[in-house]
Order: C-alpha cells, then sequence, then structure tokens
C-alpha cells in the first residue's frame, strides 16, 4: 500500500506496515483503542479512520468500510487539501473494484491522477509513491477486466516508480500481479519467473503474510501445468503461516484451495484433512457459499474412495443450505453431487437423470468454470455409454460439440488440464468412430492429432501429462480388439480417476 503514519510527527503505530503484513484484526482493534483513549487531532483521525477502513474490509465488512470511505472523501473535500486524498481513494477503489463496480473505481482512480498531474510539484517521493499506488491499482482492476495489455501497461509504470524511490514492498506487488497476467496469457514460464521476484522481496524483507500468498500463486501455477507433486511444494509452505492470518476467510480459502490439490493427486487423506479444516473455519464466520463449496469437494471425494454413504451425508447437508432458495448459487453443487451418485448407476433411469442435471448445469451456467467443465466431462463420458448401447452416430456429433466447448474454456482460462482433457475425449471420440467406419485413414488422421496433443503438452510444460496420454492411448491402441473392449477399457481408466 505505501503509506505510513510519520512516528517522529504523530506518535501513533504504522498501521500501514501492519496491514502490509496481514494484522487486521489488530489494526482494527488498536485503532480503535486509540480512538477511544487518546485525544486526536482532526488530521490524525482522517488518516488512521482510512486504515481502519481497510481493516474492516478485510475481516468482511464491506459495507461499513465503503461508508467510512465515503464518510472520510467528504471530510477531505472541505477541507481541500490535496495531500491526503490518496489513500481513501485507494481503500474505496478497492471496495468498488471487489464488489463489482468497476466503472466507479477506474473513474475514482482518474479523478485523482488527475488531480497529482495538476498540482504541478516537483514530485517529492510521497506524490511519486501516491502515483505508483494509484497506478497499480487501475493496472490490478484491468487485470480482472482481461485487458492484459492495459493492465501491464499501468503495471510497469507503477514498477517504474516504485524502482526509482526503492519502494521494495510495492515492487514485489507490481511483480505479482504482472505475474498473474503472463499467466493469463498463457506464458506460465515467465508467470512463475515474476512471482518467484515477488517471493525473493518478500522473504528479504521479512513480509511473511504476502510471502503466503505468493506461495500459494506459484502453487495455483504448477497446479494448473499438471505439475501437482510441486503444486503441493509450494502450497505446503504456507500452512505454518495459516494460523497466523487474522482473516478467516483466506485462511479457509487457502485450506480449501489447497485440498483440490491434494485430490486433483489423489492424496485423499490430506485432502480430507485440508477440507474439513476450512469447512469449520467457513461454518464459524458463516460464509455460506464458501461452505457448500467445500461440501460438494468432499462429495466428490467420499465418491472417488467409494464412500457412498459418506457422500450421501454431505448431501444431505448441502440440500439444507439451498432448500429455502431455489435459485441458489450452490443449486449446481447439489446437481453436480447428485450427478456423482447416479451417473454410473447400472440403471438407465439413473444415467438418464444423471445426464438431464449435467444438461442443467450447463444450461444454467455457474461463475465457477470447474462445474461446467466437470459437467462437460461427465456428460461426453455418459454419451460415449449411450453410443455403445445404440450405435447411433448423431450422438458422436453432439460430444464434438461438447469437447468444442471443453476446449474453448480451456483457451479462456489458459487452464491445461482441461485442454488435455477435451483432446483426449475428442481423440477417443475420433477412435470410436474409426472403429465403427473400419476407415484406415480415420485411424492416421487419430495418430496425428494425438502426437500434437503429446507436443502441446510438452510446450506447455505439462510433461507429467503427456506422459499419462501417451500411456494411456498406446495401451488402448495395442490391446483394444473391438469397439466395446475399447470403450470398456475407457471407463476402467477413468473409475480409476
Amino acid at each position: 500500500m505505501g503509506w505510513v503514519l510519520n512516528s517522529k510527527e504523530s506518535k501513533l503505530p504504522d498501521f500501514g506496515n501492519l496491514l502490509k503484513n496481514g494484522h487486521f484484526k489488530k489494526t482494527y482493534n488498536l485503532i480503535t483503542r486509540l480512538q477511544k483513549e487518546k485525544t486526536l487531532t482532526k488530521e490524525e483521525k482522517l488518516q488512521i479512520d482510512k486504515f481502519k477502513g481497510l481493516a474492516m474490509f478485510e475481516l468482511g465488512e464491506t459495507g461499513k468500510a465503503l461508508q467510512l470511505m465515503n464518510s472520510i472523501l467528504s471530510t477531505i473535500e472541505k477541507t481541500n487539501n490535496p495531500n491526503l486524498d490518496t489513500l481513501a481513494i485507494f481503500v474505496k477503489g478497492i471496495i468498488l473494484q471487489r464488489t463489482g463496480r468497476i466503472d466507479e473505481a477506474i473513474s475514482l482512480i482518474d479523478e485523482e491522477l488527475a488531480l497529482l498531474d495538476s498540482l504541478k510539484l516537483e514530485e517529492p517521493e510521497k506524490f511519486l509513491r501516491r502515483k505508483a499506488n494509484l497506478l497499480f491499482r487501475k493496472g490490478t482492476i484491468y487485470f480482472h477486466l482481461e485487458k492484459v495489455d492495459l493492465s501491464l501497461e499501468l503495471l510497469n509504470k507503477s514498477l517504474s516508480i516504485r524502482k526509482k524511490i526503492d519502494d521494495k514492498y510495492g515492487i514485489a506487488k507490481c511483480y505479482e500481479v504482472i505475474g498473474y497476467n503472463h499467466k493469463r496469457n498463457g506464458d506460465l514460464k515467465k508467470a512463475i519467473g515474476y512471482i518467484k521476484q515477488s517471493i525473493a522481496i518478500f522473504e528479504e524483507i521479512g513480509n511473511k503474510y504476502q510471502l503466503s500468498i505468493e506461495l500459494f500463486h506459484l502453487g495455483v501455477i504448477y497446479y494448473d501445468k499438471g505439475q501437482y507433486t510441486l503444486a503441493i511444494k509450494y502450497m505446503e509452505q504456507i500452512l505454518p503461516f495459516i494460523n497466523q492470518m487474522d482473516n478467516d476467510f483466506k485462511r479457509g480459502y487457502y485450506l480449501e484451495q489447497t485440498g483440490f490439490v491434494y485430490l486433483r493427486k489423489g492424496d485423499y487423506e490430506l485432502a480430507r484433512k485440508n477440507f474439513l479444516k476450512s469447512l469449520d473455519i467457513y461454518q464459524s464466520i458463516n460464509d455460506h457459499m464458501r461452505y457448500g463449496i467445500v461440501l460438494y469437494a468432499l462429495i466428490e471425494l467420499e465418491y472417488k474412495v467409494n464412500n457412498i454413504s459418506k457422500a450421501k451425508e454431505y448431501l444431505s447437508l448441502i440440500k439444507q443450505l439451498t432448500s429455502n432458495n431455489k435459485d441458489s448459487p450452490l443449486k449446481n453443487a447439489v446437481n453436480m453431487s447428485e450427478v456423482l451418485l447416479l451417473k454410473d448407476s447400472p440403471r438407465s433411469l439413473d444415467r438418464e437423470k444423471a445426464e438431464q442435471l449435467l444438461r442443467d448445469i450447463i444450461d444454467f451456467g455457474d461463475p465457477n468454470v470447474n462445474f461446467i467443465v466437470k459437467a462437460l466431462i461427465y456428460l461426453c463420458e455418459l454419451l460415449l455409454h449411450d453410443f455403445q448401447l445404440s450405435g447411433n452416430l448423431e450422438i458422436l456429433n453432439e460430444i464434438k460439440i461438447y469437447t468444442d466447448d471443453l476446449l474453448d474454456y480451456a483457451k479462456e482460462e489458459k487452464v491445461y488440464w482441461i485442454q488435455m482433457e477435451a483432446y483426449s475425449l475428442r481423440l477417443f471420440t475420433l477412435w470410436v468412430q474409426a472403429k465403427f467406419s473400419d476407415s484406415e485413414l480415420d485411424m492416421k488422421e487419430i495418430r496425428v492429432l494425438l502426437s500434437q496433443t503429446q507436443q502441446i503438452a510438452g510446450k506447455r510444460g505439462l510433461d507429467r501429462i503427456a506422459k499419462d496420454i501417451f500411456e494411456k492411448h498406446s495401451v488402448l491402441i495395442e490391446q483394444v480388439q473391438s469397439l466395446d473392449d475399447f470403450i470398456k477399457n475407457y471407463y476402467d481408466f477413468n473409475v480409476k480417476q
């Protein structure tokens, strides 16, 4: 953030540094106590109220924080003192951005940047710092809007200023979001490079809170690459910091996301341990949305280990959350949970119900892309099973449409395991078509596509996934003698996943 209270002038704590290190409750409680016990000047009260507002926001008091920032800005406007504006605007900009009021956030920042330019000062350090912070915030907003070029332009301007004034914390934060932009562009190598630079600086200045954030995001990048062992390596490094965090939501979220990596890696005991810890935290802060997401994750886990009774127990809990709201954002989590318990049933009626639920999820949409992606994958698998029973070639055309959708998601989200799943399903579909038509030309095309898929995986650094594709398909191509055997082997493989 870059703002501190000058201890020589005010003899007050450095609240900016406390917040940078993640001490949100401590900051809030300390300011509240000071406001009760100490006589503050008008300027001091304005300054510490800005830090209090940011602490409130990080602790989940969004409405109250925004109300406080508006009050501060109204007071500042009456004083006509430009030296006090930027922190309140910065905090309000964060709140507006994270609550979806993007245009208001950008307009607010642009007004303050225009004010700084109009002052025509020689730009001492405090004004340079203010400008760098505003450029950083605007660059971050454009990152969330997926306008990568604009985001990088603003972030590099902020980085240049922060290097000039030797703002190490600010430099590290710029490296962080520049790295996120490269991840969004699909350049995971550059993304990792920038995040590692950020990590090095936070280690140097001893900021454990920010260090934990960067280690977490580095783990997420390796997760997206399909390198789960490396993902776990970095995510496990933040576990000692989690219990020290003031922010309960972030503690729960880190545990939840680490659980998903363990789940993907197949380490079900550790996945369960992390999910249950995050579940307790979300319950304690009444975050029903994240609580429901973790319940779904536990259902998926228990399904994978064939503990169906436990999965049904969690399904009952998630249904209770949505029982009074048919349009609950957790509707898809409930539907997907039921799909898991129906799709492998030997009863055709159960599979038909699962298929309809999957179509509902796809049609309904969801901000959580993973639900849509999994729905598309499961639906393709059910359709392949339908083709085995009916031989209806129109089903294979439908699978092609859904795998096209998967590839679109993979391109948009820059998550390459989705791309690999789509290619895998496409390859199996082409193989089935070729076996059905007994066409040698089709078989050659399949081998070309398989080779291209492996090359793409390798170029993206997805060595493990490329190896999996090669082993899975080479074994099947050598061993499969008939269409029925092929589909049976395909389903046996996927059940094990």
